[in-house]
């Protein structure tokens, strides 16, 4: 019933590579958004973590600072198959630190350092990938203008696969366990956030399909690049301007009902999405759930690439909350180890 095969943007090209044969292909970097302090009651880790999840890592530094899970922050998940340099926060409010370093197998810290306030989720201001896609079976000339393209115009901002959980079973849990009076919280606000990352990919494929994703009209909502703040659009024809130039970014709601402050009613090719799904929509008009949009125009900074025989090296950033296989996907097929 649910389809995640969401529409691309651009020819494919014609071929296929191995990706993620071994962690090393796949290496992830967190930049923070802000400077640590030095001072303070909470304790910043920048690690290295080779096949390990976020969380797993999270509660092992838990234990190690004799502190409740929730004291351990984080700002993002990183994907568990990968190299990741990723920081953590550690709640320590007057406690020593333990004797013993923090030492964990397939982990180096990198950076220990005090801050005044805790990680916040998203609080990065870019992700830099480096990708190694092996035995490359297309033609490189294609390859070449393909991420020529990419740099230029950027890709749809689709959520990544890993929000909908394995075979996208998030979806269909949803329904079930969201009806439940009593859930654990930070299940339910998983399943809630890939309700709406669902019916956002729905949308934007809507456009994408019809070619509109990254056209303008008078009365869209506009999203400022690099922030969360959002304005209608008055003048088409400049803002489109700006679109071309980086500026900002056509949006698709992350649906939440017609309640609370900012609601713009959706547009004609958003209602024709939230039509097919009434039971997605249903579910969320229960909550009482913030406004949001997001961009549909995925740009990439900094790509550089390097071919090693038949091998490709990628290398580029992406904001935080935005995924590297949007970009992939455009890009060619790929076997997963």
């Amino acid at each position: 019933m649910y389809s995640f095969d969401w529409s691309k943007a651009y020819p494919v090209v014609p071929g296929i590579a191995q990706f993620k044969s071994a962690p090393e292909d796949f290496i992830v970097e967190e930049t923070l958004s802000f400077e640590l302090t030095g001072e303070g009651e909470h304790l910043y880790f920048y690690i290295e973590k080779a096949s390990l999840s976020t969380t797993y890592v999270a509660d092992q530094l838990a234990r190690w600072a004799g502190v409740g899970g929730r004291d351990v922050s984080f700002a993002g998940l990183k994907d568990r198959q990968s190299v990741s340099r990723q920081w953590f926060s550690v709640w320590m409010p007057g406690k020593p630190l333990p004797e013993l370093p923090f030492d964990l197998p397939n982990t180096s810290v990198l950076v220990m350092k005090k801050h005044d306030k805790k990680l916040r989720r998203g609080a990065i201001r870019e992700n830099r990938f480096c990708i190694l896609l092996r035995q490359v079976s297309a033609d490189k000339t294609e390859i070449e203008n393909r991420l020529a393209l990419i740099s230029a115009e950027g890709v749809p901002n689709y959520f990544g696969p890993q929000r909908f959980g394995h075979q996208g079973a998030n979806i269909p849990d949803a329904l079930q366990v969201l009806s439940r009076r009593k859930i654990n919280r930070e299940r339910k606000s998983m399943l809630l956030s890939a309700v709406r990352s669902y019916l956002f990919n729905a949308s934007l494929d809507h456009l994408v399909r019809d070619g509109s994703w990254k056209q303008v009209v008078n009365g869209q909502p506009l999203q400022l690049s690099g922030t969360k703040s959002w304005f209608l659009a008055e003048d088409s024809e400049s803002e489109a301007d700006r679109v071309v130039t980086g500026d900002c970014s056509p949006t698709c709601s992350l649906y939440a009902g017609s309640q609370g402050r900012d609601y713009v009613p959706p547009t004609a090719s958003e209602q024709q999405v939230y039509e097919q799904f009434p039971e997605l929509t249903s579910l969320l008009d229960k909550e009482r759930l913030d406004h949001a949009r997001r961009a549909t125009i995925l740009r990439v900074s900094g790509l550089i690439f390097e071919w090693q025989g038949d091998d490709l090296k990628i290398e580029f950033g992406l904001p935080t909350g935005t995924y590297a296989t949007g970009v992939l996907s455009e890009l060619i097929a790929v076997n997963e180890a």
